[in-house]
């Protein structure tokens, strides 16, 4: 269910510290397990057709490497600006869609390793709103966790502010994949405090086990528990010698809320208002599952696809059902491939190999149905068609033709939109 993202609760924060200490600790080759995150980064920087910082203002990363602690610092800026276009049944569904510029993201990440051994890994995210249209707080703490893994099980144990392990968009990032926005954002959270388990299973790390509890946010969930579990598994293929491949996943979040929920989900652009919005509904909890498949070849070709159901237990209504899902594909000219992450069960970003740069083509669909009987929260489905340009190991320009059909209130309206992004991560 859609929840805004929690900020850090210091007091959690100092429990987690404590308990890190008590873990067992593991050797300094596991240690690069815990920042698989960030996923691989590019052996040698070309000499991009547009310089990358690197080996001009500075040659590595700023840091900080002691006795017992290592610091290393990441900036990510996103900016998008978004033209909207609308026939009149659109305006009168949802009010006229500004036509603006969004700073989507400008935020900083702290992470490192603490501890002789450097067995506990830590990441601290903060990211500043002050221009974000949709309001709320200027400065955000996005990422507040202790990640340490315990060797003999090849197992990673993460608390704090974190992820929760459902749904492929939310576990991954979109700052690497061909989309710009999350479209199962109306079923899942971003992040929330918790604390999580992450086995990588068999001698080729060919599997990933999760399963977490986390403590919902949002103000119509009252401040509930909810549990979350997700299975991936590389059916066939090495992606690691750059041979094709196949990932299977699947995933359970349920929610534990005895007081209401909110579903909704804006149309691939984060200016826009929400299409679809079920309102608050009293509920006695609900469970969601979701189901993801993605296949890539060594042409550069990928095709990605998710779809989740919400089974709602509402408090007077009955057992109410929503889902959505959506398929994307892409192709990357020059022939790169995203690498693929064994430790979360993701793919990361694509690294440039030529000097100008990497092109890549992709189309998605998606749709997205809140309604169920008396909920009538809307549905809608959108095309999309876009340009990612990923220019260097840092830069991204991307260029999206979007068109939406939205059923809600007995009638059907249709908005077309193009954003344009640029997207520096560092």
């Amino acid at each position: 269910m859609h929840v805004t993202y929690a900020k850090c609760n210091l007091p959690l924060a100092a429990v987690i510290a404590c308990m890190a200490t008590l873990a067992q600790p593991c050797s300094a080759q596991d240690v690069a397990i815990t920042g698989a995150e960030a996923g691989p980064e590019a052996p040698a920087v070309p000499d991009y057709v547009i310089p990358d910082f690197h080996g001009i203002f500075i040659d590595t990363k700023p840091s900080l490497d002691s006795r017992y602690v290592s610091v290393r610092l990441g900036l990510e800026v996103i900016g998008d600006w978004t033209g909207f276009n609308q026939d009149d049944t659109s305006i009168a569904q949802v009010g006229v869609q500004q036509d603006q510029f969004e700073l989507r993201s400008a935020g900083l990440d702290i992470e490192g390793e603490l501890g002789a051994r450097r067995w506990i890994h830590y990441k601290v995210g903060i990211q500043y709103n002050g221009f974000n249209t949709n309001g709320g707080k200027a400065l955000d703490v996005t990422d507040f966790a202790f990640t340490f893994d315990v060797d003999k099980w090849r197992t990673r144990v993460k608390f704090g502010q974190i992820k929760e392990n459902f749904s492929y968009e939310v576990v991954g990032n979109t700052a690497k994949l061909p989309q710009n926005e999350r479209t199962m954002s109306p079923f899942s959270a971003p992040r929330n405090p918790g604390i999580s388990v992450i086995h990588v299973i068999g001698p080729e790390q060919r599997m990933t086990v999760s399963y977490g509890i986390y403590k919902d946010q949002s103000e119509s969930a009252g401040g509930s528990f909810g549990v979350a579990a997700r299975v991936t598994a590389l059916v066939w293929g090495a992606p690691g010698n750059g041979d094709a491949f196949l990932h299977l996943g699947a995933s359970l979040l349920h929610s534990g809320s005895d007081s209401a929920a909110e579903y909704r989900a804006r149309p691939g652009s984060n200016v826009a208002d929400y299409y679809v919005d079920t309102g608050e509904i009293a509920v006695n909890g609900a469970n969601h599952v979701g189901l993801e498949a993605q296949y890539s070849n060594v042409h550069g070709w990928a095709v990605l696809s998710e779809y989740v159901v919400a089974r709602v237990d509402t408090a007077n209504l009955g057992t109410r059902n929503m889902h959505g899902f959506y398929v994307i594909g892409s192709w990357v000219l020059t022939g790169e491939s995203r690498p693929y992450d064994r430790t979360n069960g993701v793919v990361t970003r694509i690294v440039p190999k030529g000097r100008w740069g990497a092109p890549e083509l992709f189309a998605r669909y998606s749709f997205v149905d809140l309604n169920d009987g008396p909920i009538q929260g809307g549905r809608y489905d959108r095309y999309e068609i876009g340009l990612n340009w990923w220019a260097t190991t840092q830069w991204k320009l991307g260029l999206v033709a979007g068109h939406v059909n939205l059923e809600r209130y007995g009638v059907n309206g249709v908005t077309n939109s193009f954003l344009t992004r640029l997207q520096w991560v560092y």
